[in-house]
């Protein structure tokens, strides 16, 4: 049931934007493990948006959760320092714990990659995350998985959050970059 349900959802987003697809190419992807490739909705304007969750890849399900990927573009003018200090508050509120914090340049920004755990949903979960600060946007990469096998997929994670880049197509053109607030604070970014 749950697959047949995946798949009427995938063919209704692929009819409603396959004219805009057509006309906007908005990337494609192949998957050599489970055999198909596709290409990427070109699905609303960023324009006025705060948040676009762009890309989310999950595995099979295992112990009822699905190891998985997502990368998400938040519009803010947050710093990485100012995003990173919000997080690190949003952990302890949510009862996360930062295992390891290591800052890196991606693309020529700033970015700092990060592994996180703790309990959410009633499932212990261990988090690989790379936060990429860019004029007007954050990047966020975040892989989970059950902490009981976490190990198993740590470099598989790793080479996601390694292979990240960001493109020309990716820099801000305006838009709602201005509209969340800026370094100074009250930005509404890791919500």
């Amino acid at each position: 049931m749950t697959r047949r349900l995946g798949l009427v959802v995938l063919l209704l987003l692929g009819s409603v934007a396959a004219s805009r697809a057509a006309e906007t190419p908005a990337g494609h992807v192949e998957d050599p493990v489970f055999g198909f490739s596709v290409d990427l909705p070109a699905i609303g304007d960023a324009t006025d948006a705060i948040t676009v969750q762009r890309l989310v890849v999950a595995g099979p399900t295992v112990k009822g959760f699905a190891p998985n990927c997502n990368v998400q573009i938040q519009y803010t003018d947050l710093g990485l320092d100012s995003y990173m200090e919000l997080s690190r508050k949003q952990f302890v509120a949510a009862g996360l714990e930062l295992l390891k914090q290591e800052d890196r340049e991606i693309s020529s920004h700033r970015a700092t990659a990060m592994e996180y755990a703790g309990s959410l949903g009633g499932n212990d979960l261990h988090f690989s995350a790379l936060v990429v600060a860019g004029a007007g946007r954050v990047w966020l990469v975040t892989c989970t998985a059950l902490e009981s096998s976490f190990a198993q997929h740590r470099a598989s994670f790793a080479r996601v959050l390694d292979s990240f880049r960001v493109t020309a197509s990716g820099e801000p053109t305006g838009g709602a970059a201005g509209a969340v607030a800026g370094e100074d604070g009250g930005g509404r970014a890791g919500q």
